[in-house]
C-alpha cells in the first residue's frame, strides 16, 4: 500500500494533480464541493481539512495565518492530536483497501503546513509537492479569498518554504533511516 499526500500552496493546481491522482488510487469520499472559484472540484478532503484546522489551532494559526514551526512540532507529543491524525488515517486506509484500492491519498493545502505530524502514521508515503509562480498563486488567491496581493504573496512564499522545509526534513529522515536499517 502507498500513501499519496498531494502539498502545496491554495491555487498552485494542488486540485488538478490531485483529480489526476483518484483516477489511479482512493480519495476520501468526503470531498468540498466545487463552485464558482473551482467548477472542476478541489479533490480536497473535509476529513483532512477539519483535522488540519485542528492542528493549526492547536498550535495558535490559522492556514492562512500560519502558526511557526515550532509550534507545529511542538506537537509531535501530543497525544490527542496524534490519535485523530491515525484514526482519519486507520479510516481512509481501511475504506481504500474495503473498495479494492491497494494505494490511497488526499489533498488538502493545510496540509503543506502540518505535514511531518503525519508521517508516523502512514504506511509507505508518496508525497506529490506542487509549485507554482508565487506571483501567480498569490494574484489567483487574492482574487477568491478577497485579500491584497502583497499578503497573498507572503502566504505563497511561506508555503513554498514550509514545502521545502518539509521535503528536505523527509528526504533527510529517509535517508538516515535507511543508512541505520
Amino acid at each position: 500500500m502507498k500513501t499519496f499526500v498531494v502539498l502545496g500552496m491554495h491555487r498552485s493546481d494542488t486540485s488538478r494533480v490531485a483529480k489526476g491522482l483518484s483516477h489511479e488510487v482512493y480519495v476520501p469520499n468526503d470531498l468540498r464541493p466545487p463552485d464558482q472559484s473551482n467548477p472542476k472540484g478541489y479533490y480536497e478532503s473535509r476529513t483532512f481539512n477539519i483535522l488540519n484546522r485542528e492542528i493549526l489551532q492547536a498550535a495558535g494559526g490559522t492556514w492562512d495565518n500560519p502558526p511557526s514551526e515550532d509550534a507545529i512540532r511542538a506537537l509531535e507529543t501530543d497525544q490527542r492530536i496524534n490519535a485523530l491524525i491515525h484514526e482519519a488515517v486507520v479510516k481512509e486506509s481501511a475504506i481504500a483497501k474495503k473498495a479494492g484500492q491497494e494505494d490511497w491519498g488526499w489533498k488538502d493545502p493545510a496540509t503543506t503546513l502540518t505535514a511531518r505530524l503525519y508521517v508516523p502514521h502512514l504506511v509507505n508515503p508518496h508525497f506529490v509537492a506542487c509549485f507554482r509562480e508565487p506571483l501567480k498563486a498569490a494574484a489567483s488567491f487574492a482574487k477568491m479569498n478577497n485579500k491584497t496581493v502583497e499578503v497573498s504573496l507572503e502566504l505563497a512564499k511561506e508555503y513554498n518554504k514550509r514545502l521545502l522545509a518539509f521535503l528536505h526534513w523527509f528526504t533527510e529522515s529517509k535517508a538516515q533511516c535507511q543508512m541505520v536499517g
